[in-house]
């Protein structure tokens, strides 16, 4: 039994090391930074010094800066809490009342509810993106005075300044009415209402419609940047990322063409496309293009807006996947200083960077200072929003990765049971976030061997995100992983090598043959080979493991230290100890490089 709980460990222990990014899991854990990547693809709207509108010869003339006024908007805090509560309602009875067939409604309606209670998380963040949008319908009414009638326009205006959209939708809808009749419409304008109504319908954070309007101004002008960065990003967000990539490198070289390299429109787009190849698991890609966007937004905006601060997080956010810990500190601390400096230090989106910032000292071994910013964040979520709000559930989450982490098996357990019962209260029992919990509790009692309490909810987990994402969903396929990690923990080779396979296969097939998340499946599939006595598999297995996170990672990051070291032990398994050596030197020079590295900070 003791080979068994070696191997089992060998092929756990990378990931168990491991910050996560985003609702996908990798190999048995998740954490859930707070403000996660996509923040800043909903929330870098803010008004600058520039007009921050693209002009060519098929765009509406937004005329010069210097003779727009920047609108105050009326909407407090409170307000537009009020709004995103009743938006969370109205979502939450649409998918009480979808069919069981309606996978893509499902998917989209899932992530509009993710996205509401991430723009309560960052309260003061998403308000600003709200207004900036606002006030891009606000300048296209001002433009469309000659076309509809004064009075309409005026009282559209000012209900706009109190948040409310309606008037100025049925306006752009009376242009696109008018366009089917009358030929002096033209398609200019007729696609810049078309658009809007697509920004209205994203600032009401009802992203189905924003997909059929931003697909139909595309329609009418497919080279428009703007129109392809809003459809670009929305369909980041909504996981099609292949159609994304399309839509964000037309965009940026569209901008590129016809703007200055300064401009805060290229700046937005070198960031969304950053923001798709972190996704992706594209990390040498995403850095330089989160460098400029940041150059160009401290440029147009200066270093202490907080939109910076956003930017700043997410370069962290790369910094942290790649193992550069100490790159990415500095970051998170600057961000923390801005948020707290514009904000105030007991507002959500201060929680969140805290929560981020605990991240890194997780996966840095830094648990006491991990503890303290997981309890600040808590404690400011709970008083802002109550202790029952579904905003807490992903700091438990994470508390209870702490917890765990340090053999605190009792309060991990707590923290995660408290977590799964506000996620299944808030988002329902058949919801993706309700499944990590649910994934993460399990990983709990099986390393502490309670198998049979793990295996109901890792089966439960995988039931879940196969509903809710079809078979061949990366949560599916992390899901598998971690049940037939299960299975080799408890000697059910067969089992476990069946799952490794099916879970390999589809990360291939939808993440890419170089993902991190490849590397990982690799991994363990190996760990099953070897137990089996499958030397020559199981050795093809590590070296492809390494290449991948060596290209990925660079050669000096932990996740390669672990794969060396699993090489190194299948290595002294075929008698070869010369070679298995050298591996076990090169990784032990890795961890004290980055030590090296943290303690200089």
């Amino acid at each position: 039994m003791d080979t068994i709980y070696n191997l089992w460990t060998w092929a756990t222990q990378a990931a168990n090391q491991r910050g996560i990014h985003t609702i996908y899991l990798v190999a048995g854990l998740l954490a859930l930074p707070v403000l996660t990547i996509w923040a800043l693809i909903k929330f870098f709207y803010s008004r600058t010094k520039s007009d921050g509108k693209v002009t060519n010869v098929t765009a509406l003339n937004r005329g010069t800066a210097a003779g727009h006024n920047v609108i105050n908007f009326g909407i407090s805090p409170e307000e537009f809490l009020k709004g995103l509560k009743q938006r969370e309602d109205e979502v939450r009875q649409e998918l009480a009342e979808l069919k069981t067939s309606e996978i893509e409604k499902r998917r989209i309606l899932e992530r509009t509810l993710s996205s509401v209670y991430e723009q309560m998380e960052n309260l003061q963040t998403a308000l600003k993106a709200k207004e900036a949008k606002l006030d891009e319908a606000y300048r296209t009414l001002s433009e469309l005075t000659e076309k509809l009638s004064p009075g309409k326009v005026q009282l559209a205006r000012k209900t706009l300044e109190n948040g409310d959209s309606g008037i100025a939708e049925s306006l752009f809808k009376e242009i696109l009415s008018d366009a089917q009749t009358q030929t002096e419409i033209g398609v200019v304008l007729e696609a810049e209402a078309t658009y809007q109504l697509g920004v209205l319908a994203e600032t009401n954070i009802d992203y189905g419609q924003a997909q059929k309007y931003y697909h139909q101004a595309l329609t009418l002008q497919p080279d428009n940047p703007r129109y392809l960065n809003s459809a670009g990003h929305l369909n980041l967000e909504l996981g099609h990322y292949e159609e994304s990539e399309k839509l964000l490198k037309r965009s940026l070289e569209t901008c590129q063409q016809s703007l200055p390299a300064d401009h805060p429109e290229v700046g937005k787009s070198f960031n969304n496309l950053a923001l798709l190849y972190f996704v992706q698991g594209k990390y040498v890609e995403a850095e330089p293009l989160f460098q400029l966007s940041l150059t160009i937004g401290e440029e147009s905006l200066g270093p202490d807006h907080p939109d910076i601060a956003l930017i700043l997080n997410n370069l962290a956010e790369l910094y942290r996947a790649q193992g550069r810990y100490a790159e990415a500190e500095p970051l998170y601390k600057r961000s923390l200083a801005i948020r707290e400096k514009s904000m105030g230090s007991d507002q959500p989106d201060v929680a969140t960077i805290l929560n981020n910032l605990a991240l890194l000292y997780f996966a840095q071994g830094r648990y006491a200072e991990a503890e303290l910013l997981y309890n600040r964040s808590i404690a400011i979520r709970e008083t802002f929003f109550g202790p029952k709000h579904p905003t807490m559930a992903s700091s438990l989450n994470n508390l209870g990765l702490l917890y765990e982490a340090q053999g605190k098996y009792k309060e991990a357990e707590f923290s995660y049971q408290r977590s799964l019962t506000i996620w299944e209260n808030s988002l329902g029992q058949q919801h993706p976030d309700t499944a990590a919990t649910l994934n993460n509790l399990a990983k709990l009692y099986r390393i502490q061997e309670k198998y049979a309490k793990a295996e109901p909810l890792y089966l439960r987990s995988l039931e879940i995100w196969k509903k809710v994402g079809g078979p061949l969903h990366p949560d599916v396929a992390t899901a598998l992983n971690n049940l037939a990690v299960l299975y080799l923990a408890q000697g059910k080779f067969k089992k476990a090598e069946q799952l490794s396979r099916q879970s390999l296969e589809i990360r291939k097939k939808v993440l890419g043959e170089g993902h991190p998340d490849v590397a990982t499946s690799l991994n363990n599939l190996s760990a099953v080979y070897l137990v089996q006595g499958k030397f020559q598999a199981a050795e093809q297995l590590c070296k492809r493991a390494i290449e991948i996170r060596e290209k990925i990672f660079g050669e000096e990051h932990p996740d390669v230290a672990f794969s060396l070291e699993n090489y190194a032990v299948l290595l002294k398994y075929l008698g070869r100890i010369g070679e298995a050596v050298v591996l076990e030197n090169r990784a032990k020079d890795i961890r004290t490089k980055l030590a090296e590295k943290n303690l200089q900070k």
